[in-house]
């Protein structure tokens, strides 16, 4: 980008500057307030720090400022940085994102110190190309992603591929004969063309999820809470699938949700759930992720192995069992059911089928247990294959 900040126009720049405000309102307002994570978090910053470097650049046209045009950079060409990062974070990754920060301050002083100078068109190439090998590293990236592959990645993926591709003919070929084929005004022009573009490219990765997401949840019914569990406890997956880490998703139920509605009444079987909310979370290590598809039912995903959840899920049965409810003669209880990344994978959706299946297998055998996915559940759900 460092090209197009370089010839910018004023007007040109202003349009620059206004869909990079809307771009970083969009990513922060509806990806990452309403899908917080890692990737979201990254992109945003890559949409501030271009929206800050078009004022920039906008700035110096009107002062006429070399030096400022130049230390807008920085921020410019560390864009790609960072969208790089928020793939990495998808991919379950450590996302790195001070090497876009790095990139960023090393680019604004090398820039800056050659403002002016015999380096500057060296620096101007030097640090385009460096963009360019992130833009091109994302690919890599993004071919590296678990299948399937999100299709809002697409259009980001392309650009980048393009991006890099650029990026490397504008250093082979000599810049006299682009001067040559077009004038400096047009140049800029093409470039804040292709920069938007490429904006929007990553405006789609960062908020058609979230937004797919609320699409999603509205048709289904399903709350916004559980949809975000679902995204949480997917990523959580995937890290853990990165690492060889294993995790355990355990699907609670009270036994007697259905006879405490009948008998004690709706507001008593909702203050039941809120206080069995409350001891499942404090049996339960920090960092789990905790959802309710629905009043009685819990489902947790723990990152912990295999020997530790059993005694974490005695613990919150024993808790529950400890309830007293007021005005009621019942005594609340709940069953378990637990299925291991190690017997079922990583998958979300079959740990939650299986779970929900023994969770009901541990209910009919009498409620105030745990059942563990196993060959028992795995022949009950061949030969039942939909549990209700």
């Amino acid at each position: 980008m460092n090209e197009i900040l370089l010839s910018i126009t004023p007007y040109a720049g202003v349009a620059l500057a206004a869909v990079a405000t809307l771009a970083t309102m969009l990513a922060i307002g509806i990806g990452f307030l309403s899908h917080p994570g890692r990737a979201t978090l990254d992109w945003s910053f890559a949409f501030a720090l271009v929206m800050v470097a078009a004022y920039g650049a906008v700035v110096a046209a009107e002062l006429d400022s070399d030096l400022l045009r130049h230390l807008s950079l920085g921020g410019a060409v560390a864009a790609p940085v960072l969208i790089w990062s928020g793939v990495r974070a998808l991919r379950g990754v450590r996302d790195l994102p001070w090497v876009g920060g790095a990139f960023a301050v090393i680019a604004a002083g090398v820039l800056g110190l050659a403002a002016g100078t015999p380096w500057d068109a060296l620096a101007h190439r030097g640090t385009s190309l460096v963009g360019a090998v992130f833009a091109a590293l994302l690919v890599l990236e993004w071919w590296r992603l678990p299948r399937p592959r999100s299709a809002c990645l697409i259009p980001l993926v392309t650009a980048s591929a393009l991006l890099a591709l650029t990026a490397i003919a504008a250093t082979i070929v000599d810049p006299a004969v682009t001067s040559a084929a077009m004038s400096e005004d047009l140049v800029g022009l093409v470039g804040v063309a292709a920069a938007i573009l490429y904006l929007l490219c990553a405006l789609v990765a960062a908020i058609a999820p979230p937004v797919h997401a609320l699409l999603a949840a509205r048709r289904s019914g399903a709350s916004v809470e559980w949809q975000a569990f679902e995204r949480a406890a997917a990523h959580t997956c995937r890290q853990a699938q990165a690492t060889g880490e294993p995790c355990s998703l355990v699907h609670i139920q009270l036994d007697d949700a259905s006879e405490i509605h009948d008998t004690a009444g709706r507001g008593a079987l909702a203050e039941l759930n809120r206080r069995v909310d409350t001891e499942i979370r404090a049996a339960l290590p920090p960092g789990t992720v905790i959802g309710q598809p629905s009043v009685g039912r819990f489902v947790v995903l723990i990152r912990r192995p295999d020997a530790d959840i059993r005694d974490l899920v005695r613990d919150a049965l024993r808790r529950i069992s400890r309830i007293e409810l007021e005005g009621s003669h019942l005594q609340p209880s709940a069953s378990a059911g637990w299925a291991q990344t190690s017997t079922v994978g990583y998958e979300l959706g079959a740990l939650a089928y299986m779970a929900r299946d023994a969770a009901a297998l541990a209910s009919e055998k009498g409620g105030d247990r745990w059942e563990r996915v196993g060959s028992t559940v795995i022949d009950r759900l061949l030969s039942a294959p939909a549990l209700r």
